[in-house]
């Protein structure tokens, strides 16, 4: 890691919305509403598979809640987890088996989602892109922090360089060539100029093996193979008749959306470090398209023990993120602008952006 970083880049779900992508409070609402005609037969099956699983428990804990919260969910199902606790009929290796089948159907769905962004969105997502590239080509360097589970920022990244520039994107932990997909290793500095992307809460491309702990990225495949690897795909480097027995198939590393945020998997937790050193050692933090919502306790400690008090910070938001002047005092806390204010302080270098993240990189 650098000793000092010009500009690092927070990235929140409102940068991929405008794509299709879905925010968190529509997550399952994307879940539900899959269009199964794209991908693959036997994915189609084991997603309707592991969909019956889901149903019956939402069914069961949720019976009389309309649209519940993805944090309920997922916070019911990992305190269950980890206290061995039966509830309902479901012993906790029943909600073990909910736990993966939701991650699986969120993988799908997002890959399902990526696959259908238009041309002319990724053009705009390209001069966004662009627009970040022009302030981060000049040392020391820069660094995104992407909060998200699509692929869509580094992606925009890869498509916005020169094919003669020097620059190149590269989401850490680095990978190296393995068939379909690639295995992730140690990452290490390149001695040539680049843009690291880490990703926080790990990503619908990146499969672990729950047998030997390899993790292994797609970034270079296309969605519906991506989907195989997503809910039915075995490790390579594993015994078969092993995985046969233990039905060992590869997993998609996601951190799921709870209260008790799931860090501690080796490689995530490492990510989490190279992402404190990153921000201790900025000059400048742009959060684009992030609320800072209350309830994401694990990168709010990040946030406060990570950046200076001399670090100036932009935050790109829309006009309706920050109240208007006469809005009652008690509802303003609700707006992500505000929110930024009471968790930062008045003594920060606190700059709000409100017109958009087109508007900010663009210029328009």
């Amino acid at each position: 890691m650098a000793n000092e970083i010009d500009t690092v880049f927070v990235i929140g779900a409102g940068f991929s919305h405008r794509a299709g992508i879905p925010l968190q409070s529509e997550i399952l609402s994307a879940v539900r509403s899959l269009d199964l005609r794209v991908p693959p037969l036997d994915i189609q099956a084991k997603y309707f598979n592991s969909y019956a699983l889901v149903q019956e428990f939402m069914n069961h804990f949720f019976e009389l809640v309309s649209n519940p919260t993805l944090e309920d969910v997922f916070t019911f199902l990992d305190d269950a987890i980890i206290r061995r606790q039966h509830c309902l009929g479901f012993k906790w290796k029943d909600l073990a088996e909910v736990h993966a089948a939701f991650v699986q159907l969120i993988a799908v769905s997002f890959l399902d989602r990526q696959a259908r962004i238009s041309d002319s969105d990724w053009k705009i997502y390209r001069d966004i892109a662009a627009g970040m590239l022009t302030q981060v080509k000049a040392p020391p360097p820069s660094m995104v922090l992407s909060l998200n589970w699509d692929c869509v920022v580094e992606r925009a990244l890869a498509l916005a360089l020169d094919p003669e520039d020097s620059m190149s994107i590269r989401c850490c932990p680095a990978a190296t060539s393995l068939g379909d997909v690639e295995e992730i290793a140690a990452w290490k500095p390149s001695s040539s100029p680049e843009l690291p992307v880490l990703k926080l809460h790990g990503s619908i491309d990146w499969f672990l093996c729950p047998e030997c702990g390899r993790l292994f990225t797609g970034s270079a495949v296309d969605e519906s193979n991506l989907c195989r690897y997503a809910i039915s795909m075995e490790c390579s480097y594993c015994d078969p008749s092993m995985v046969s027995r233990f039905r060992s198939t590869l997993f998609p590393l996601i951190v799921s959306p709870t209260y008790l945020k799931g860090i501690d998997q080796p490689r995530v937790s490492l990510i989490w470090h190279w992402a404190h050193l990153a921000l201790r050692a900025a000059r400048r933090v742009v959060f684009v398209g992030y609320s800072l919502p209350d309830s994401d306790f694990a990168l709010r400690n990040l946030l406060k023990r990570s950046i200076g008090s001399q670090t100036a910070i932009d935050v790109v938001l829309r006009n309706s993120d920050d109240y208007h002047p006469n809005t009652v005092r008690e509802l303003r806390f609700a707006f992500p602008a505000e929110r930024y204010r009471r968790f930062f302080g008045k003594s920060r270098q606190l700059t709000f952006h409100l017109e958009g993240l087109e508007n900010y990189f663009l210029g328009n």
